[in-house]
Order: structure tokens, then sequence, then C-alpha cells
């Protein structure tokens, strides 16, 4: 999906030098991983404030490889610096001197910076030929703008966060946020739902094996649209990414 309206490699390189860049980095990996694949057996990503914690970045287990997600363990280290390849080699010499209880040359270890890198092939290479991790990879704007392609949902909400307005599209969390904000103070997902706990057990039952449709009765569609919303943005926050992602 491609379109001014939607954001493009150089508008990530531009919010790479936003605050919120580095705390939204890893919810947008997050998310991209959820939309691309039904196979994650594991996934743990801090976003937010958690960010500060410590620790991996990021940590997949996939049972089956796919563009952009390598098969087994995978560790996920990122950063927002300009100096793009200081940061990757401090990340990579100090992952390889303590990789934290997992075993490297069983681990893919993956590097991701919203900036453009133009000797990612080369770093990427000299570092595979170290032998330490089962495989290293690079991803840069471009390869992050290729992966929002293959994921129209993750690509509009991006654009929306960034401040693009993709014409008559958005995403069911943006959608949320809009209906919910329309009031002051805003409307929680508590109150949408209070009372309706029959029609929650209904949407996290239909999530869950939804073969068939799923019907909602309301006063009005849009009202619909935000009872389905809000009981998913009560889901612990990698299950609500997944659900948002998939509608």
């Amino acid at each position: 999906m491609h379109s001014k309206l939607l954001v493009d490699a150089t508008d990530l390189v531009q919010w790479a030098d936003r605050r919120d860049s580095q705390s939204v980095l890893p919810q947008l990996i997050r998310s991209l991983i959820l939309s691309s694949s039904d196979h994650i057996e594991k996934i743990s990503f801090a976003a937010g404030e958690g960010v500060s914690l410590g620790g991996w970045d990021g940590i997949t287990i996939a049972e089956e490889s796919s563009s952009f997600i390598p098969k087994g363990t995978t560790v996920w280290e990122m950063g927002v610096n300009r100096t793009v390849k200081g940061k990757a080699d401090d990340d990579y010499e100090k992952r390889s001197k303590n990789p934290l209880f997992m075993i490297p040359e069983e681990t893919s270890y993956v590097f991701i910076t919203p900036r453009r890198w133009r000797d990612k092939d080369k770093w990427t290479e000299e570092r595979q030929k170290e032998g330490i991790w089962k495989e290293v990879r690079v991803y840069d704007a471009d390869d992050l703008e290729t992966w929002l392609s293959q994921n129209p949902t993750v690509h509009v909400w991006l654009s929306i966060l960034l401040g693009k307005h993709p014409q008559n599209c958005t995403d069911l969390g943006s959608y949320w946020t809009d209906w919910s904000e329309e009031t002051q103070p805003a409307i929680s997902s508590e109150m949408v739902l209070a009372g309706r706990e029959n029609i929650k057990a209904e949407i996290y039952q239909w999530l869950k094996n939804s073969n068939s449709p799923l019907r909602l009765q309301a006063e009005t569609r849009d009202e619909a649209i935000a009872l389905f919303a809000a009981a998913i943005s009560l889901l612990p926050s990698t299950e609500k990414d997944f659900f948002y992602q998939k509608q």
C-alpha cells in the first residue's frame, strides 16, 4: 500500500528525531510481527515507559520464518540514534559479551533503526562472519517501509500517529481513540461495556474462533464498532496489538 498519505522511509527518518520514536518503535515492530505471522509462539517487546527497563528490546520465537521474521528464537535490538553504526556496534558488542540467558549460536540477532543506513549490508556481512550468532540482520528505514507496505493496518495506524490522514481509512485502535475522546472527559472502555458483560464475553469468544460473522446490536453503527474496539482495548498489550492489527 503506497500513497503520499501514508508514511514512507523519509517520514520514518524524520520521525526518528521526535522524542516519541524511542518509546513507540518497539510497539511498531511488535505490531508488524503480530500482523505478519500466525506462527509466533512467543513475543515480548517493552514499549512506552517500559523501554527504560533494560534487557533485550524484543524476543520472539517463531514456528516458521517469514520475510522479516527468522524462524526459531530471535533477539531484537533497536535505536533511533543519528550515529546508527555506533549504536549498532555498542548493542552488538554488549549483547555478544552478555547474551542474557540466550544461546547465541542458536539465536538470530536483528538490529532495527528508523533511519537510513547505507552500509548496513557491509556491517551485517562482517558480523555474520564472526559466527557468534546464528544469523545477523539489520532493518533500516527503507526495510521498514517495505514491511509496512505488506501490513496495511499497521501502516495506516503509524501514518495517523505521525500526522498523516489516509482518506476514508483508519485502523481500529485509532478509531477507538477518536471515538472515546469525542467527549470530555474521554469515555473509558469500562464505561462503554458497563452492563454489557455478555457482549464482551461474546466478543472474546468470537476472537478465539471467528469462523462466522459477529453480530453486535447498538443504537448506531459507530457505537457497535466502539463496543468491539473497547473490548479489545482491555486485553493485555500483546493480545490487544494482535487483534487491533488483524481486524
